[in-house]
């Protein structure tokens, strides 16, 4: 099968499926449905053609059964490679009901978690009813920055535990550098030196390098919508 993709939603019908592809008689060890983690690439493609019917520095706005604003927002520590090292979904609430007032920032396990703490994860409809625009774009900045205070204390232990192996890494090549020049400089040791080098543009490249927020939705209140 190479034009449909199955995913399982969750970590008990992916391990079932890698099981069963396991199992005795199949002909194949490529299981049938793939688990659908947090840091699957699908859902980065999903995201990214989500976005791409979006304008640049546009968000999509929904009604939903909130009693404030709120706007959810993705975190991310990528490394200098550009790969995700960590991800983290936001939930930046404005209690104080105007964008310059009080707003709390909370990280949510999963999207499924965010959608269902904003009460949009099921069969939800948004009613398209008409939404100061300008009003609601003075929400996103304050939010970005109140999610940017959260997102540190989540991603920082990811970021440390990250450092602290590729550390151990390259520890680990600098030792053997150091231990071959006590050796006879023979071709293959010249040979082996150019590979440590190449390991160290490696393990260099894998350190945290940036941290991102991007906000994805503004959740407006259904009575009384801003």
């Amino acid at each position: 099968m190479t034009e449909r993709l199955r995913l399982a939603t969750t970590i008990g019908r992916g391990q079932a499926s890698l099981e069963a592809a396991r199992g005795a008689g199949q002909h194949t060890l490529w299981p049938e449905a793939h688990y659908l983690s947090p840091l699957h690439p699908v859902l980065e493609w999903a995201a990214d053609r989500a976005l791409a019917q979006l304008g640049r520095n546009q968000v999509f706005a929904v009604h939903g059964p909130v009693d404030e604003v709120a706007v959810l927002l993705h975190g991310t520590l990528s490394n200098r490679r550009g790969q995700v090292v960590a991800s983290s979904f936001l939930l930046t609430r404005f209690v104080g009901g105007a964008p310059d007032q009080l707003a709390l920032s909370e990280p949510r396990s999963s999207l499924r978690s965010a959608l269902e703490a904003l009460g949009i994860a099921g069969n939800h409809v948004n009613s398209g009813a008409p939404v100061d625009l300008e009003e609601l774009t003075r929400y996103v900045a304050p939010a970005v920055r109140q999610a940017r205070e959260a997102l540190s204390t989540v991603v920082d232990a990811a970021e440390q535990d990250t450092r602290a192996r590729v550390a151990a890494w390259a520890d680990r090549v600098n030792q053997w550098d150091d231990e071959a020049d006590a050796l006879i400089q023979r071709s293959e040791i010249r040979e082996r030196r150019s590979l440590v080098v190449g390991e160290k543009e490696i393990a260099e490249s894998l350190l945290p390098d940036q941290r991102m927020v991007r906000p994805l939705l503004v959740v407006v209140p259904k009575e009384g919508a801003q």
